[in-house]
């Protein structure tokens, strides 16, 4: 029973991302790490990224746990989520190249994962 487990909703605002933007480049990167089929149309003339700004959230932990939260209680905003972001690619290719051995471990004890092939898409501060 999908109600009987805890969800959150999310109110947010679509920022659509400037094209040739840093967050628009680093937007795209991250979409096709993860859709690579999708290199074709990411360069269509109509296709545009946007960012999902948080501003509140509704959480409901089960019966007489409800919460309304703010941006900074759910959001990672730091310094740190920054430097991560910055050198995600260069770690994503080491990882790829160098250790789907070990990419393959974590899908299959930290996921519950099975079968071979495994590669990192992307590194998130919050997991």
């Amino acid at each position: 029973d999908p109600l009987a487990h805890p969800r959150i909703s999310l109110a947010c605002r679509a920022v659509r991302l400037e094209r040739g933007s840093a967050d628009q480049i680093r937007a795209e990167r991250r979409y096709l790490n993860r859709n690579p089929k999708a290199k074709l149309y990411a360069g269509l003339g109509d296709f545009s990224f946007f960012r999902l700004e948080p501003g509140r959230a509704s959480l409901n932990g089960g019966f007489g746990k409800a919460y309304l939260l703010e941006r900074d209680d759910f959001i990672t905003g730091s310094a740190l989520a920054e430097e991560l972001a910055g050198s995600e690619q260069a770690a994503l290719d080491h990882m790829n190249a160098d250790h789907r051995d070990a990419i393959a471990l974590y899908a299959r004890h930290f996921g519950g994962a099975a079968g071979d092939g495994w590669m990192a898409t992307g590194f998130d501060a919050d997991g």
